[in-house]
């Protein structure tokens, strides 16, 4: 069942060294406010495990959540999939998520779907293997979206994707060659601020 009186999570001394799944950790756990991971954080073993549904829905639906730390540095490299990671997850404003490369995730589809995302980092993810980024941050707060190293080169699937709404002035993905996409249908709707796109790479 739900999770619905947990307010905050502290996992600062925690490895999950031999954790090998852990989506849907904190779904719908409607009252809580922050989740804190510490530097010792590693899901080595759930990456080596090869789980297709590693953190889909890990905060799915934590529509009090407003804090997510420790994540800044993680790296991610095994992560195959993050379906739905925070959709619903509308009182979140920012996310650090930098040093993320997303490697080897598969399909992203609706990860930060209706959160209450502003500010979001994701200055190394590459989504080199990535098939699939339907609603990606569909319908969140964003002002401006930046994914300088992403490339995007199997990507086939951007339904609605980048479709953030009235607040989106900016989309910068600049190495991104989107040679594969196959449904880029309402990618970009509704982004009636958007003054700036570059999304093709450079040649």
């Amino acid at each position: 069942g739900r999770c619905s009186a947990l307010v905050s999570a502290d996992f600062t001394n925690c490895t999950f060294a031999k954790c090998i799944k852990a989506n849907a950790m904190f779904k719908s756990c409607t009252s809580l406010t922050s989740v804190t991971f510490g530097n010792t954080l590693n899901f080595k073993a759930l990456e080596e495990a090869g789980y297709n549904d590693n953190f889909d829905g890990m905060f799915y639906g934590c529509s009090l959540l407003t804090s997510v730390s420790g994540l800044a540095n993680q790296q991610f490299n095994s992560l195959t999939t993050m379906h739905d990671m925070f959709r619903l997850c509308s009182a979140l404003t920012s996310l650090e998520l930098q040093s993320a490369t997303f490697a080897n995730v598969t399909t992203a589809q609706g990860a930060f779907w209706q959160s209450g995302l502003q500010t979001l980092r994701l200055d190394s993810a590459t989504f080199t293997k990535c098939t699939n980024i339907r609603y990606f941050v569909l319908q969140t707060k964003l002002t401006s979206l930046s994914m300088p190293e992403a490339t995007f080169d199997l990507l086939q699937d951007m339904y609605y994707s980048l479709a953030v709404g009235n607040t989106l002035q900016s989309i910068s993905i600049p190495k991104g060659t989107f040679a594969s996409v196959t449904d880029s249908r309402l990618a970009f709707n509704n982004n009636t601020q958007l003054s700036s796109m570059t999304l093709l790479a450079n040649s």
